[in-house]
């Protein structure tokens, strides 16, 4: 269910539960176009919310929608949101649910709000506007078809710019959402902008009550890509908190409170803050305020107001000349957002776009700074005098750097860009454009990703993750003193019998025994049971695991050493070797042919490429022989390793 079908289900459900105590509430209305239903008593006790009254058209729109479809018709979630908000109602103002309620709500819904969300979906004017409206927006909506036909053949002739979008995950819902200090809807807890076009924008949160971190985020965005960004809201507490009431002869002035925009005059009319001093500027485009910064102190649970009167920034300039005070102005404008002003090389505090009054006549140097950039020109001059008592500057700043993120796993790694330490494991930080070396230090039982030149472009973030492979060697084998060793793996010893799988057993299986030809000791495979019929196969099998984040692509070999011993089977004719090798369930080699030891007197090494057969988890070696082998086979050693 969308969120905003949750705030109209919640603007009909209050306004329903509400009308029936029409003498004990009544509706109040914010600055923010939020609603709330208090008693008289309660509204007075507050600063933020005042009386609403409906107009004509609302009362009649009102009249039009009285009927209302029954909850048997409802589709399900919708059905049981309204019977969960009815109970919060009910809970709340009637201390027990209605029998109806109890009766429709079920025990275990399949759509759940808390008490929490329900207090937090906001009921604005806009959404209790739409759900009033529907009949004469059927009209209306008429209309529009005809002209949406129309503009449909114009738009779908144009190729479509590529835009951003953006992710907004907020821990409250009900937040206002600004980009480039305009209002872009409310935040939810998860919550997609859309249409945002490829550049620089300024991204915040904002709702009354709650203290926002960070409080704006900058960011550079190219088309066509979706970026996520977080806000944590925390609710100021009640007792730490006043207002601010704001009015200017200009109600589409810019609102600045401690430098953070706010919004215009209409839009913010009060605005809720931590009570202590506060510093308040408005900007208007070729206005100007005296004093250009008011600071006032708000008190916790109380209202401060302010006025601001706007006047040309002209105007301003010739009245204070005629004062005997000789000052000028400068209008300062950046191509990005968050450039500090610097004049004659001191920080003013302030960024760009900024109109500087009130200064002293002179000389001035200009420049605007920002970690990253580079601006074009680096500087501007200008020399304010009664005859030219203002200046226009703009500046263009461009990226020298852009934000790389570089990663080591699993293991740990130290990052050497160009040759310099930049970090362990992790580093995300910004290069300057063009080629850069990155390399990295070795780390025990890891094997070292080789040195990579990257390309660093403007308007192109970089993540990259490099991987340390495990240095795998695993091995099975019999000592110099006759011990079965394991190094990294499991080694199990037992028999097969034809066309069935691998039996462990301490009984039967390959014994250990030492050669006094090649002066070592094996592993001995012949038969089984001697005195069965059939005798089955020795057989061992090598179990072992290996990384789950293995790297697709990394190679494996498997080498065994081993000798045909020449001694055959009691009452065999024949001398045939027949030994078969299994891998992850899969036979390996069916034509295995191990070194005579009566005609080479040496063990011989046979090895095999498994890159394809090796698999992240569990892993498995069989060695045995089969019905068709009548000669003693000797195994020294088995070697996995990449």
């Amino acid at each position: 269910m969308s969120y905003s079908t949750l705030q109209r289900i919640k603007a009909e459900e209050f306004e329903r539960f509400f009308e029936s105590y029409e003498n004990d509430y009544q509706v109040y209305l914010n600055h923010l176009g939020e609603i709330q239903w208090m008693r008289e008593a309660e509204a007075e006790d507050q600063h933020e919310f005042y009386l609403y009254t409906e107009n004509a058209l609302q009362r009649f729109h009102k009249r039009l929608n009285t009927n209302g479809e029954g909850l048997e018709k409802l589709p399900a979630p919708e059905r049981e949101a309204r019977l969960q908000i009815r109970a919060y109602l009910e809970e709340k103002y009637l201390g027990g649910l209605r029998p109806t309620t109890e009766e429709l709500l079920p025990r275990t819904p399949d759509f759940r709000l808390s008490e929490q969300e329900i207090e937090h979906i906001p009921v604005t004017l806009d959404v209790i506007g739409v759900s009033k409206s529907k009949p004469v927006l059927l009209i209306a909506a008429a209309v529009l078809l005809v002209l949406l036909a129309a503009a449909s053949v114009f738009f779908l002739t144009r190729s479509e710019a590529p835009s951003a979008a953006l992710m907004i995950q907020a821990n409250v819902r009900g937040a206002w959402v600004f980009v480039d200090e305009a209002k872009r809807g409310y935040a939810d807890f998860n919550r997609m902008i859309n249409n945002i076009t490829p550049g620089e924008h300024r991204i915040s949160v904002r709702k009354p009550g709650f203290l926002v971190s960070p409080p704006y985020i900058d960011i550079n965005v190219a088309g066509d890509t979706l970026l996520e960004l977080n806000f944590n809201l925390q609710p100021i507490s009640n007792d730490k908190q006043g207002f601010l009431s704001i009015s200017s002869n200009f109600e589409d002035a810019k609102v600045f409170v401690n430098d953070e925009f706010q919004g215009m005059v209409a839009e913010v009319p009060l605005i809720t803050l931590p009570e202590g001093e506060h510093s308040i500027v408005l900007e208007r485009e070729g206005y100007v305020t005296a004093p250009r910064i008011r600071t006032v102190q708000v008190n916790a649970g109380d209202t401060a107001a302010v006025n601001f009167t706007l006047t040309p920034a002209v105007a301003a300039a010739s009245s204070s000349t005629t004062g005997n005070r000789a000052i000028g102005s400068l209008e300062i404008s950046a191509s990005v957002n968050g450039a500090r002003i610097l004049l004659n090389g001191q920080d003013t505090g302030k960024e760009a776009d900024h109109i500087f009054t009130n200064l002293p006549l002179g000389k001035y140097t200009i420049q605007v700074v920002r970690n990253g950039f580079q601006s074009f020109p680096s500087e501007h001059s200008v020399d304010l005098t009664t005859g030219e008592p203002r200046g226009q500057f703009t500046f263009e700043l461009k990226k020298e750097a852009q934000t790389v993120i570089l990663k080591t796993v699993p293991a740990t790694g130290k990052i050497l860009i160009d040759g310099k330490l930049v970090g362990s494991g992790v580093f995300e930080g910004d290069l300057k454009l063009g080629s850069h070396k990155v390399s990295f230090s070795d780390v025990p039982g890891y094997r070292t990703p080789r040195e990579q030149t990257i390309s660093v472009a403007e308007n192109r973030p970089i993540d990259l993750t490099f991987n340390y492979v495990p240095i795998i060697n695993l091995i099975a084998r019999v000592t110099d003193k006759g011990i079965s060793a394991a190094n990294n793996c499991e080694v199990l010893t037992g028999y097969t019998f034809n066309n069935r799988g691998f039996s462990a057993s301490d009984e039967a299986g390959p014994e250990i025994v030492f050669d006094k030809e090649l002066n070592e000791y094996f592993w001995k495979f012949g038969f089984a049971f001697a005195y069965r019929d059939p005798r089955g196969n020795d057989a061992i099998k090598v179990t072992f695991n290996l990384p789950q984040n293995l790297q697709r692509g990394e190679r494996f070999s498997l080498r065994i050493a081993g000798v045909s011993s020449g001694e055959r089977y009691p009452l065999s004719l024949s001398k045939n070797s027949d030994i078969k090798i299994k891998f992850n369930g899969k036979v390996l080699s069916y034509y295995y042919n191990p070194n005579n030891r009566d005609e080479s007197r040496e063990l011989k090494n046979s090895e095999w490429d498994i890159s394809n057969l090796v698999r992240p988890g569990s892993n498995t070696f069989e060695l045995f022989t089969t019905e068709d082998n009548n000669v003693f086979y000797f195994l020294k050693e088995v070697e996995i390793r990449n």
